[in-house]
């Protein structure tokens, strides 16, 4: 139906198809060229698929969509992803990416979320996060750094930091 160009006929099979292969629909759909039809259609997709699409196809009002209206359960879910190799973790890599892309607000509720968090690995991201956010916006990037901060001293009032994992 796709290479007939019957886009309307192909979407009512996507619909029908159950949520659970809908990875496996995404990609037979990227091979054929229509990304669009995967990041639009398919509602079942794992949050790892649909972030990576976004991100590899430069869809970033999606990508920003879901930090707004799902962050927090996004950032709870995340919030390991990557952290096993020594490199940066997905949240930040995400919060990079979208810095990339002129998008300081969506990363500023991005670090919101990962105070709400409240993990010393989501505490570490939000201060990489917010000091980004200070070189691009200092005054708003200060006080949200300072924002962070004040909550890594509530959380460890013996000034016992892990400041190793941030200076990574």
């Amino acid at each position: 139906l796709l290479a007939a160009n019957l886009t309307e006929k192909a979407r009512k099979w996507i619909f029908d198809t159950p949520k659970a292969h809908h990875d496996f629909l995404a990609h037979f759909l990227i091979r054929r060229g229509r990304a669009d039809l995967a990041i639009r259609d398919l509602n079942g997709l794992s949050l790892e698929t649909y972030i990576d699409l976004c991100i590899r196809y430069e869809r970033t009002s999606e990508l920003e969509n879901l930090i707004n209206t799902h962050g927090g359960q996004v950032v709870k879910e995340i919030s390991s992803w990557g952290r096993e190799e020594g490199g940066y973790s997905a949240i930040s890599a995400i919060g990079l990416y979208m810095l990339g892309k002129d998008k300081i607000d969506c990363v500023t509720r991005l670090v919101g979320q990962l105070i709400s968090c409240g993990t010393d690995e989501g505490l570490v991201d939000a201060i990489k996060l917010a000091s980004l956010i200070g070189a691009l916006d200092q005054s708003g990037g200060g006080a949200l750094l300072q924002n962070v901060i004040d909550v890594v001293h509530q959380k460890h009032p013996d000034n016992q930091v892990p400041l190793v994992s941030i200076v990574k």
